[in-house]
């Protein structure tokens, strides 16, 4: 399951050109800064391995700033549980930095769609018992769509799927994450005029 190098090009290269419109369209526009805490469960899939998918968590935080209503451009960290391949015994360790623009649709007040696009830069962790560790770090495309609940004005909560394709290389093999996230995410307000 070997990525084309052009395929990570193109993952690289959406968020870089909806970053430079969201900015050209909204620079006057930051609305709020804000940062977040997040979880959730992910279910990896590996066309090559033979057992049952290995499971686990992820914990992350998140930074963002919004430009306007509807676009916000965000950073994130996760760090992914050890992933435990029962058929051969492997453990995988995995951490990540993303990057991705969030476009938001306002059903109502409180309740909204929304949807992220970036690249992920991950760093693998293979390692099998009496065995050398093998080691991967490289660039994925990263997804995610989910639904924004206003608990309060300046605190939300976001439920969606997140999937990231091909972490890992040829030596320490590929796999696809794919996972339910929940985040707690706090807006800071117009910090840049001024504003409380």
């Amino acid at each position: 399951m070997r990525q084309p190098k052009r395929f990570i090009h193109i993952a690289v290269l959406i968020p870089l050109l909806g970053v430079c419109a969201a900015f050209s369209a909204q620079a006057n526009e930051i609305t709020d800064y804000h940062l977040g805490l997040k979880a959730g469960y992910q279910v990896t899939t590996d066309d090559i391995y033979q057992g049952s998918d290995p499971t686990g968590a992820m914990v992350g935080i998140l930074a963002g700033v919004s430009l306007g209503p509807t676009w916000a451009i965000e950073v994130d960290y996760q760090t992914h549980s050890e992933l435990h391949a029962e058929a051969t015994g492997v453990r995988v360790s995995t951490q990540l930095i993303s990057a991705a623009v969030r476009y938001e649709h306002d059903w109502s007040s409180a309740w909204a769609t929304y949807g992220r696009l970036g690249a992920a830069y991950w760093d693998v962790e293979k390692a099998r018992e009496g065995s050398q560790t093998l080691d991967a770090k490289g660039l994925s495309m990263l997804t995610e769509v989910g639904i924004r609940y206003t608990l309060q004005p300046g605190l939300q909560l976001r439920g969606g799927y997140q999937f990231i394709q091909g972490m890992g290389n040829a030596v320490t093999g590929e796999y696809n994450s794919h996972g339910a996230m929940l985040s707690l995410n706090y807006a800071f307000g117009d910090i840049l005029n001024g504003e409380k």
